[in-house]
């Protein structure tokens, strides 16, 4: 008592200090998580990119590939005399050749004769199988 009068002590008070300080807590916690989700973010658009970048470097590697490939065949059509034929003419050669390539004695015989023709290249390409 206090001069006649009775002190209540209010038991809200620490009551309340303890439900501020929960949501101060959970109002951090919120912004830290936030703070995770956009970095998270960040970091995801950033691995995209990379994907996307390395998506683009095989795609350029595979076109200078299949472009060197096509040179090469390129002179392998010249060095077989059938660079003067016209287009239609030699696609029905090639097509000819694609249909017996299941014929393994026509593709001995087309191997051998290859080899004779170019043996820097069959050399080269048994050194590469290695």
């Amino acid at each position: 008592m206090r001069g006649g009068v009775p002190v209540v002590r209010w038991a809200g008070c620490a009551a309340d200090r303890s439900i501020a300080q929960a949501h101060k807590r959970i109002a951090e916690a919120e912004r830290k998580a936030q703070l995770a989700a956009d970095k998270l973010k960040k970091l995801k658009s950033e691995q995209a990119a990379r994907e996307a970048r390395q998506r683009v470097i095989e795609a350029k590697l595979a076109k200078a590939a299949e472009s060197r490939r096509i040179q090469e065949v390129g002179a392998v059509v010249k060095r077989a005399g059938l660079l003067d034929l016209d287009n239609t003419t030699l696609l029905g050669v090639l097509l000819i050749a694609s249909d017996k390539l299941g014929d393994l004695a026509y593709l001995a015989e087309a191997r051998e004769r290859g080899a004779l023709a170019n043996p820097a290249g069959t050399a080269a390409r048994a050194e590469g199988a290695q």
